[in-house]
């Protein structure tokens, strides 16, 4: 499977700005919210075509990066290595901070910039992304995952202390800000690194849907370093997310966000899997309404008009043909 890549500020930890509060939802809708961002997450896998024009913020035409299919060999439908994806949103993201970000704008962003665990890949199947391997004990209940060696885009080392510090910041936080990630991990009753490529999970019961929640973000590693560091330069560490600061482990990085007008990733080559990420760039513009996403899919302005756009029943025709 290749990879076309993938709110409230908050420091994650005590002395760090407090998170916002958010509230939490049950089991069985978290599962269905699962499920329904899974399958957008793989329609952006799906990296459709266009022109070699490229949206700007307020819905122009830009720079004319190169495009996702290469047109000009004839096949519109044809992946090719480099160029941009272009996708239009009528949403904005509620930021890129995984520990309080909620909308399916943002879970399609974290994909991008943080791996998880295991993934779903093209035929909905359960597969490893940060972990090359995993162990299950008899009782289900003890999971013990080998993970590939890997680095932040900053070049610091990925190691299992971030899965473990991540996990138990998004208990610690459970009552507010993380009270939506909590969910995905309330049967987690413990985590610890073994060493700095094996993670060991301890689960209160055996939980049958506990890899698919995996995939979520409440799993995909959040930056100690960096809080650390913004703290001892006295930067308001609740401005991690902010394009100077931010650092990923995910098929691509953020170099740009103007909010509600546009975000710019490019390809991260410390990704363990950089070699597989085929794209260049992906532009996410912020549009105002549905029909302008869809009309500028038609005129080949987008390559995707994003998973939250609304097809009208007049559009089935240009799509059928």
């Amino acid at each position: 499977m290749y990879r076309c890549g993938g709110r409230r500020h908050a420091g994650p930890r005590g002395r760090y700005s407090r998170p916002d509060r958010v509230r939490e939802g049950p089991t069985s809708r978290r599962l269905a919210s699962l499920i329904l961002l899974v399958l957008a997450t793989l329609a952006l896998a799906a990296c459709g075509g266009g022109e070699s024009t490229t949206p700007t913020a307020g819905g122009g035409v830009g720079d004319g990066d190169a495009a996702a299919t290469d047109a000009a060999a004839g096949d519109t439908g044809a992946i090719v290595e480099g160029g941009i994806l272009r996708i239009g949103y009528t949403d904005p993201p509620d930021g890129i901070n995984p520990f309080v970000g909620s909308n399916q704008v943002s879970y399609v962003i974290f994909q991008e910039m943080y791996p998880a665990l295991v993934q779903y890949d093209e035929d909905f199947q359960l597969t490893g992304d940060w972990a090359e391997s995993w162990t299950v004990s008899d009782d289900q209940t003890v999971y013990t995952f080998a993970l590939r060696p890997g680095e932040w885009s900053d070049g610091t080392p990925l190691t299992a202390q971030d899965a473990v510090w991540t996990i138990e910041t998004v208990k610690e936080y459970a009552d507010v800000s993380t009270g939506l990630m909590a969910g995905y991990i309330e049967g987690v009753e413990s985590a610890k690194a073994i060493d700095d490529l094996t993670l060991h999970v301890e689960l209160e019961d055996p939980l049958p849907y506990f890899l698919p929640f995996l995939t979520f973000y409440s799993f995909m590693p959040i930056p100690r370093h960096l809080f650390e560091d913004l703290d001892r330069r006295g930067i308001d560490a609740a401005l991690w997310t902010r394009p100077e600061h931010v650092v990923c482990n995910g098929p691509y990085r953020m170099t740009e966000w103007a909010f509600r007008q546009r975000m710019v990733f490019e390809r991260n080559p410390r990704y363990w899997d950089a070699a597989n990420v085929r794209l260049d760039r992906v532009r996410v513009a912020m549009v105002e309404s549905y029909t302008t996403a869809l009309t500028m899919y038609a005129a080949g302005e987008f390559d995707w008009p994003g998973s939250n756009t609304s097809l009208p029943a007049e559009f089935m025709d240009y799509l059928a043909g």
